[in-house]
């Protein structure tokens, strides 16, 4: 089975040019916000939103600090085009993405 037509989501997260691996899990809105807790990395499920890896889009949520500590997130600005973005889903299937740009912007 191809990564993209898994039916279970993906469960983990990893661009080894920055040394993040972590578990991905699916959340909606928290506190009527796309707000991942500190230290989660989600993939959105609300507003007609896919699983990651599937054809539409997806929303893939961290953070960069967290209470004044470095998050999950806090290594994606050294993200440069052309670095990979793993997802490996349960069943041992795993789907690469290229960086194709960055940009910085701001939460609100």
């Amino acid at each position: 089975m191809a990564a993209a037509d898994a039916t279970a989501p993906a469960t983990r997260l990893r661009i080894p040019a920055v040394g993040l691996s972590t578990q991905i899990e699916p959340q909606g809105l928290r506190g009527g916000k796309v707000n991942p807790a500190a230290g989660q990395v989600i993939w959105f499920t609300g507003y007609d939103r896919v699983q990651p890896g599937a054809v539409g889009t997806t929303v893939v949520a961290g953070h960069v600090t967290s209470g004044g500590t470095a998050d999950a997130f806090a290594a994606l600005e050294q993200l440069s085009k052309g670095d990979g973005v793993v997802l490996d889903y349960p069943g041992g299937e795993k789907l690469r993405f290229e960086v194709t740009s960055t940009q910085i912007v701001d939460k609100d």
